[in-house]
């Protein structure tokens, strides 16, 4: 299994609390459906953009850092590309040294 820290940007006004319901739900779907393992998960809370996304100026960012197959990367964001909910959800490999 690979490390990867994933970063979603979520709309805050399409969402009822600070990103915490949403949270859950994708540690649900990267533990149980995609077999991964959660390291770290932390809401970042609310930030303003440099540039618009979508005509949105903020947004509620989430940082997980967690492991799982290469081949799984695809499917996770095959399944948030068509929520409204998320306006960004990026992945990147994690090579920090320990």
């Amino acid at each position: 299994m690979k490390k990867y820290e994933t970063i979603v940007i979520l709309d805050e006004k399409l969402i009822d609390d600070d990103g915490t319901k949403f949270l859950k739900e994708l540690e649900t779907v990267l533990t149980k459906d995609l077999g991964g393992n959660i390291v770290k998960s932390e809401i970042m809370g609310r930030r303003q953009f440099a540039r618009e996304i979508n005509k949105k100026k903020t947004g509620i960012y989430l940082d997980i850092t967690h492991e799982m197959g290469a081949d799984k990367v695809k499917p996770l964001r095959d399944k948030y590309t068509l929520n409204e909910t998320v306006l960004r959800l990026q992945s990147y490999s994690y090579d920090r040294p320990e």
